[in-house]
């Protein structure tokens, strides 16, 4: 099985080093220059104890190959930022960076592809991700889309994304079960299977809850 991960930022590069350790053959796409060249040495763009040693032995191995391009996979696990932008003097999602992702993927995109979105996103960015890569230029592709966001503490970023419960949601129960199969064959945490929407609102949920706490420690 391929996957290929947009993205290879702080969540991005974890992700494709879990999947790439685990055995399967990982490609990783970024826009940046300067982080294709530092992984595809082998070595870290960002700081996180031990991830350095686990790029470095993924890349040696083969088992994760880095492009400019999305390239062609079975699996694609979008990755990128979903930073805040101001319209009109109110803080917005942008989700430019997802949208141009689905613009990537659907130039290789087949029959029987999973895409999975990690990125914190508004609900229903799952359900746009589905229909903008469900017909290509007229043309009806049968694939999976779902939901998994990303919980991690950085500082733990590889400790946790194998062994924190997570949430997977699935536009349809076939997209649901298959996302969760494959992740179940590189983490151990608990997985609660869900629909898209419930999974995308847990994670602002979330975030809200941890944003308020922090505010009152504060």
């Amino acid at each position: 099985m391929k996957i290929s991960v947009i993205g290879l930022g702080y969540i991005g590069l974890p992700v494709s080093v879990l999947f790439a350790s685990k055995g399967f053959a990982v490609s990783g796409t970024d826009v940046s220059r300067h982080v294709l060249d530092t992984v595809g040495c082998g070595r870290c763009h960002i700081i996180e104890d031990g991830l350095e040693e686990s790029v470095s032995h993924v890349v040696k191995s083969g088992n994760l190959k880095v492009y400019d391009t999305v390239q062609a996979a079975d699996v694609y696990i979008i990755c990128v930022p979903t930073p805040l932008k101001n319209e009109a003097g109110v803080p917005v999602p942008d989700i430019d960076h997802i949208l141009v992702a689905i613009e990537s993927i659907a130039s290789v995109i087949k029959d029987g592809d999973l895409v999975i979105l990690e990125s914190t996103s508004p609900v229903g960015t799952t359900n746009l991700v589905y229909e903008r890569l469900s017909l290509i230029n007229g043309r009806a592709v049968d694939l999976d889309v779902a939901c998994c966001p990303e919980r991690v503490l950085p500082g733990q970023i590889m400790h946790e994304l194998q062994n924190s419960p997570r949430v997977v949601g699935g536009v349809t129960s076939r997209a649901r079960k298959r996302a969760a199969e494959l992740y179940r064959l590189v983490v151990t945490g608990e997985l609660s299977e869900t629909d898209v929407l419930t999974a995308e609102f847990c994670k602002l949920a979330e975030n809200s809850f941890r944003d308020l706490n922090i505010a009152f420690e504060n």
